[in-house]
C-alpha cells in the first residue's frame, strides 16, 4: 500500500478539523504577582520565584496518571485479597447484572469474557479510581473502603494484579483463565 492515501486521508482530517473550528485557542498568560490578597487565576499556583518574587504560574498534573506512591506491604492477588473488596464494593454497579461506565467490564471476571473487559486488564484503572483518585466507589455508593483496603487494592494492582497464589482456588465469579 502507498503512503499516498495515508496522508491524503491525514491531510483531509486537518481540513476537516479546522473548517469545524476544532482548534484550542491558547492564548499566553503574562506571569502575575501574587502573594497574601492576590490570588492566582484558575489552574495556576502561586510560586515564589527568586528572580521575580510570588508569582503565577501553570499547575500542571502530575507527571503519570497514577503518580501516587506505591503502598509498601505483604504479596497481594485476586482471589484473598482483591475478589472480597470488589464484592463488596464493585461488582453491585460492575458486575454480571449490570455493568454501568465508559467502559464495558466486569470486575466480578478476572479475565476478559464475552466482549467485557475483566479486573486483570483494567487493574491500573482501578487502582487509579480507587487508590489515587478516590473516585471509586462513587459518592452515591452506600458503603465506602477504608483507607486499608484502598491500599490492599493498589498493593494487588503494584504487584502485577496477580491471579491467586498457587495453592488457591478460584473465588465465586472469578475466572483463573490465565
Amino acid at each position: 500500500m502507498s503512503p499516498r492515501p495515508t496522508i491524503a486521508a491525514t491531510a483531509l482530517g486537518a481540513l476537516a478539523a479546522a473548517a469545524a473550528g476544532c482548534f484550542i485557542d491558547e492564548r499566553p498568560f503574562a506571569p502575575e504577582a501574587c502573594g497574601p490578597g492576590r490570588t492566582c487565576p484558575a489552574y495556576y499556583t502561586c510560586v515564589d520565584s527568586a528572580a521575580e518574587g510570588p508569582i503565577c504560574r501553570a499547575a500542571y498534573p502530575p507527571s503519570k496518571p497514577d503518580a501516587a506512591p506505591s503502598p509498601p506491604g505483604p504479596f497481594r492477588d485476586y482471589c484473598h485479597d482483591a475478589w472480597p473488596l470488589f464484592e463488596a464494593y464493585c461488582v453491585e454497579c460492575h458486575g454480571p447484572d449490570q455493568q454501568l461506565g465508559v467502559i464495558p467490564f466486569r470486575i466480578d471476571l478476572y479475565e476478559s469474557d464475552a466482549g467485557f473487559l475483566g479486573a486483570r486488564l483494567l487493574a491500573p484503572v482501578i487502582r487509579n479510581e480507587v487508590f489515587t483518585f478516590r473516585t471509586m466507589p462513587p459518592q452515591t455508593a452506600t458503603a465506602f473502603p477504608s483507607n486499608g483496603e484502598r491500599i490492599t487494592i493498589a498493593q494487588w494492582v503494584d504487584a502485577g494484579a496477580p491471579f491467586c497464589a498457587p495453592d488457591a482456588g478460584a473465588p465465586d465469579g472469578g475466572d483463573g483463565g490465565g
